[in-house]
């Protein structure tokens, strides 16, 4: 079975149509600290954002399996490096969305899979 998906993932171009659009040599806008927080995704409940040993972290509250750390890929947009190696997706990113005054409102995911249709969470910064 595992396989298989591995095959179907070899065969779907999502995934390398996303890493050729990368920007290389940009920063992040706002300091590490500025994106952490509590965000309230309706469909799902707490995502949290925590900065640990100078990196992000990315905490589902009803799914410890899908924690990752968040590594910078270009602009505000960050490749979530998931702890545990998942049978159905591989690669994705996080999108934070801010205000023209750079205040973090939310934020936005590019997880190309089958399964697990993470752009719908929608998740908003509560805290």
């Amino acid at each position: 079975m595992l396989d298989q998906n591995n095959k179907r993932e070899k065969e779907d171009t999502r995934i390398s149509e996303r890493q050729v659009k990368r920007v290389t040599g940009t920063k992040p806008s706002l300091p590490l600290e500025k994106y952490t927080g509590t965000f309230n995704a309706p469909i799902y409940g707490k995502i949290e954002v925590k900065l640990e040993n100078g990196k992000l972290r990315l905490y589902f509250e009803h799914t410890p399996e899908l924690s990752a750390t968040l590594e910078h890929w270009h602009y505000d947009v960050w490749k979530i490096n998931w702890d545990k190696t998942h049978a159905w997706f591989s690669f994705g990113t996080l999108k934070f969305n801010m205000t023209n005054n750079l205040e973090i409102t939310g934020m936005e995911f590019d997880v190309p899979n089958d399964d697990i249709f993470f752009e719908e969470l929608k998740p908003v910064k509560v805290e």
